[in-house]
């Protein structure tokens, strides 16, 4: 598939770059930034394989590229306290590190997740979004039926896709690209769309819950 092997060239550029910048900054003391040049192609890369969509599975990449972009991407951030924790930060639900974060186009992020979502309900996004599994294993709820994602499974969705995920072999990391903002986002309840600052508890960044659907 031409959009997949565009996305796994652009992959294995992006990992060449870190791991030579991984060898210059390797005192852990620098967030390990994507150059230019390499995420453009590797944004340009996103964007062909997000025209596939629409396809029942998630593309597969190969293994050994997906363990060798693993390798390079968890290495870079090792030695540096994340950027974004949601959750008591001794017991998280996400840690995340930026990669490329608040481009007009959208951000990189490297996931890190230790808990299922909140299984009040669907939620959707304020952007559309490619993530690629580099360990450990999910499973997608979608409103028609569910799916594995294992290693090498990349998927891309819609800002208005409603999905959650269960931690089925974790914790599991994903490289997660978005794109530009597109809407507010929120959850998917029996009675409508909720907010997201009416679903959750805000104040303290997902430490304790919400008040859901309020059903």
């Amino acid at each position: 598939m031409p959009q997949l092997d565009r996305l796994l060239k652009a992959c294995e550029a992006m990992r060449d770059d870190l791991l030579m910048r991984a060898d210059i900054d390797n005192d852990g003391t620098r967030a390990v930034n994507v150059s230019n040049s390499k995420w453009e192609e590797f944004n340009d890369a996103i964007d062909a394989a997000t025209a596939t969509a629409s396809l029942p599975t998630p593309l597969v990449g190969s293994l050994a590229d997906i363990q060798a972009l693993k390798t390079i991407l968890i290495m870079s951030v090792m030695n540096r306290e994340p950027d974004f924790v949601i959750g008591d930060p001794a017991n998280p639900y996400l840690v995340r590190y930026w990669l490329r974060r608040d481009r007009p186009e959208g951000s990189i992020y490297l996931h890190c997740i230790h808990k299922s979502d909140d299984d009040r309900a669907l939620h959707d996004h304020p952007w559309p979004s490619t993530s690629i599994i580099l360990q450990g294993t999910l499973r997608e709820i979608l409103p028609d039926g569910s799916k594995l994602l294992t290693p090498g499974c990349i998927s891309s969705r819609s800002a208005e896709q409603a999905h959650r995920l269960e931690v089925v072999n974790g914790p599991v990391w994903t490289l997660f690209v978005t794109g530009a903002v597109e809407r507010e986002w929120g959850f998917h309840c029996p009675k409508g769309w909720v907010h997201w600052q009416d679903f959750t508890d805000p104040g303290t960044n997902g430490q304790t819950i919400g008040r859901g659907c309020g059903e």
